[in-house]
C-alpha cells in the first residue's frame, strides 16, 4: 500500500530514522550543556586554587623572612655573648 510516493514500510523507516536523528541531537545537546556547566565549575575551582596558591606563597615568603630574622637574632645574641 502506498501513501504518497512511499509505501507504509518506507514511511515507518523514514519516521524511525527522523526520530532517531532528533533523539540523537537532543542527547548530544544535553551532553554538551552538561559539559559546559562542568567546565564552568572547573574554571571556578581552578581560579579559587590559583588564589589560594598566591596566598600560600605570600604566607611562605613571610615565614621564610621571619625564620631568617630569627637566625640573625640568634647569631647576634651569640656574638654578643661571646664578646663579653
Amino acid at each position: 500500500m502506498k501513501i504518497g510516493w512511499f509505501t507504509v514500510m518506507e514511511w515507518i523507516a523514514i519516521i524511525s530514522l527522523l526520530s532517531t536523528a532528533i533523539y540523537g541531537f537532543a542527547k548530544a545537546y544535553s551532553i554538551f550543556t552538561s559539559l559546559v556547566k562542568t567546565l564552568k565549575e572547573l574554571n571556578k575551582t581552578i581560579r579559587m586554587l590559583n588564589e589560594q596558591s598566591v596566598e600560600q606563597d605570600k604566607r611562605l615568603s613571610l615565614l621564610e623572612a621571619n625564620t631568617r630574622n630569627i637566625w640573625r637574632a640568634i647569631k647576634e645574641l651569640k656574638s654578643f655573648n661571646e664578646g663579653r
